[in-house]
């Protein structure tokens, strides 16, 4: 499995940057598929009947999604500038379905609930970069229309939700909606909330991983810092201040305030669903302290410990950065 994992990995992150820096579209198309194909080759790293049918499904949507780019790109090209045409958008619209963008993400929770935990980290993550790039490039013109639907979406779906790594579905379409925002604006301000994202996404699949989390019942935690780093980084996730999440989200909003104030208004309200059911899946454990002592809990975890006190430095990064 490990020389699976080191033949797998270096090819997987190659296939993420040919799409961003193919010079024609059917190298991106190719970059794409091989991107499609290591992934499902770290999906079954971990081999049992869930992640066989979930990389099945899988495979389809992505197929499905590649033929309606390559088609489009093939048969309508006089169109993509022509914003009038419905035709200029099915290109944008097929590299969403591909990545599980709002609000083509119906697919995403009845697959992706059965990835191993690396795949899930990918998934969230590195997975969104070349079709982020791509409209970007292309289609510049609907994507603050995209990020709109991803935040509302994003926001509205995660209050019914009981699992967890649904939870993490709807917050990482609210998310990815803010990142667009980010681009549009710098590309140093996404890089900086992608990393962020990607911090708090690895230590909250991390401690998921360990204590076997998928249901939010499940979440209750004995060690204390253990439970609070697990709250702390949902949180922050949401952009509640003072934690690192906070300071990516606050100067977006400050740059979008001058020109579009309704809509970063429509935005900072839409947050609070995000904290609304967040705070509701850790209310009942929060407060419930656990009888060890607390300087043998802080020596058991270190590397836990560590991205809490980092956590907390959301208030000296956005000094530095504002």
């Amino acid at each position: 499995m490990m020389i699976n994992k080191i033949l797998i990995l270096p090819l997987f992150f190659i296939s993420l940057f040919i799409p961003i820096s193919a010079p024609s579209w059917i190298l991106m198309w190719m970059g794409m598929e091989m991107n499609m194909l290591m992934f499902i080759f770290l999906i079954l790293t971990k081999k049992n009947m869930f992640s066989s049918e979930s990389s099945m499904k899988y495979f389809l949507i992505q197929c499905s999604g590649s033929l309606i780019f390559l088609l489009t790109l093939s048969s309508n090209f006089i169109y993509f500038n022509e914003w009038p045409f419905i035709n200029s958008l099915v290109p944008p619209m097929a590299l969403m379905l591909k990545s599980g963008f709002a609000p083509f993400h119906s697919w995403t929770p009845e697959i992706i609930k059965n990835f191993n935990f690396l795949s899930l980290l990918f998934f969230f993550t590195s997975l969104k970069i070349p079709p982020f790039f791509m409209i970007f490039s292309s289609w510049f013109n609907i994507m603050l229309w995209i990020s709109i639907i991803n935040i509302l979406i994003g926001s509205i779906m995660g209050i019914v939700q009981s699992s967890f790594i649904k939870m993490l579905i709807a917050s990482s379409i609210n998310n990815m909606g803010w990142m667009i925002l980010s681009l549009m604006y710098s590309n140093s301000l996404f890089l900086i909330q992608f990393i962020i994202y990607f911090i708090l996404m690895y230590n909250l699949i991390k401690i998921m991983k360990l204590n076997k989390i998928k249901w939010i019942t499940q979440i209750n935690l004995n060690l204390f810092i253990v439970k609070t780093n697990f709250y702390i980084n949902l949180l922050s996730l949401a952009g509640l201040p003072p934690f690192m999440g906070f300071t990516p989200k606050w100067i977006i909003i400050k740059k979008m305030m001058i020109n579009t104030p309704i809509i970063i208004m429509i935005f900072i309200f839409m947050t609070t669903f995000n904290l609304f059911f967040y705070i509701k899946s850790c209310i009942n454990t929060m407060f419930l302290f656990n009888l060890t002592k607390k300087w043998m809990t802080f020596y058991k975890n270190t590397i836990i410990s560590l991205f809490l006190m980092l956590n907390f430095n959301g208030i000296t990064l956005f000094i530095l950065l504002t």
